[in-house]
């Protein structure tokens, strides 16, 4: 896994969970960004769309993230979307 892009994601994660107020530690963050990374790099594996766009995979790394991280509480969309979407610009970003 490339360092550049898992710190690139931490550094994402970190300024979403001090908007928001969430205590996540940088343990938690490293799990985060490297769960992100994965999920990401694996995404033509899950989908069977032919031409799939950005919009996509930003959603199914929502749905990764949330599955994974909260997955009692499946009705926060909005807020993990907004991760996932933060996430996104984070890897695009170094790729």
């Amino acid at each position: 896994m490339d360092d550049a892009r898992l710190a690139r994601c931490q550094a994402a994660l970190a300024e979403c969970f001090g908007q928001n107020g969430w205590g996540y530690d940088v343990k938690a963050q490293y799990e985060f960004a490297r769960f992100a990374l994965r999920r990401w790099d694996t995404f033509a594996h899950r989908t069977k769309a032919t031409s799939p766009t950005h919009e996509m995979r930003i959603n199914d790394l929502r749905k990764g993230l949330q599955q994974r991280f909260d997955p009692s509480s499946m009705d926060s969309i909005v807020e993990w979307r907004w991760i996932a979407g933060e996430l996104a610009t984070a890897i695009v970003t170094s790729e």
